[in-house]
């Protein structure tokens, strides 16, 4: 089970929906009708925290407890025009406050039958798009809002899904860029032992022709001793730049 607070955010006169969502009769196998919290989704159940936020009470109502919800709905009344308009503003405000438009969230419209609308659906069907929520309508006669809960819990878990595979595809790239990097690293470790190795060669085989051959008679052998040594050495460092792929 996993425990999801749902902010319902609506101007004054479109509240009231988390209060119908917890009173909702929901029908059981075993004991018949009952009122709870639960919704279940992809063989998860999701227990249900709806919190009303009434905006436009308090010019500072996005707190951070609002900010930290996990999914949002946002509601305006279809027989009060005003609370829409005023939720559209509402709604720019706090894209701004969170820093990102990407949150499970919808545009709900309540309405008491279809004799009492004034705001035409399709208005908040293009206000949804212009956010890019999803827009689900609750009849409060009928009192049927399980269905809008059930939607945005599967928004939810889209836009999670999404996140996820977001952050798991960032991983395997740092993982792939740490990887490669080790890689280099070792390559260049390689290089320089190869190149004390080297050095550490060409400086015995100086001491030694130097030392072996000290009789000024000699001075031109040693000199073509060194000489041979240097050509060694550059042998060497060529064989060990072709061995590692470069370098030095």
């Amino acid at each position: 089970m996993k425990d999801l607070v749902v902010a319902l955010i609506g101007v004054e006169g479109a509240q009231g929906l988390g209060k119908l969502f917890l009173e909702e009769k929901c029908f059981q196998r075993r004991g018949g009708p009952s009122n709870h919290n639960f919704v279940v989704s992809g063989m998860v159940t999701y227990r249900i925290s709806p919190v009303e936020i009434i905006v436009g009470s308090s010019p500072n109502w996005i707190t951070k407890s609002v900010l930290s919800a996990d999914a949002y709905i946002f509601v305006y009344n279809a027989k009060k025009p005003a609370t829409m308009h005023k939720l559209k503003d509402e709604i720019i405000r706090f894209i701004v406050q969170k820093g990102t438009d990407r949150f499970p969230s919808v545009l709900c419209e309540l309405y008491e039958g279809s004799n009492h609308r004034i705001v035409p659906a399709l208005s908040g069907k293009h206000l949804a798009e212009d956010f890019g929520f999803k827009f689900l309508q609750a009849d409060t006669d009928k009192g049927s809002v399980r269905p809008l809960f059930k939607e945005l819990v599967t928004v939810y878990r889209r836009i999670v899904d999404i996140e996820t595979r977001i952050r798991r595809k960032r991983i395997q790239e740092r993982q792939k860029m740490m990887s490669s990097k080790d890689g280099v690293l070792g390559d260049e470790i390689m290089l320089f032992i190869a190149a004390i190795v080297i050095v550490v060669v060409l400086l015995g085989l100086l001491i030694y022709s130097l030392a072996y051959h000290s009789n000024p008679i000699y001075n031109t052998r040693a000199v073509s001793k060194g000489g041979s040594a240097l050509l060694v050495l550059l042998l060497i460092s060529s064989f060990a730049r072709a061995w590692l792929g470069g370098g030095l």
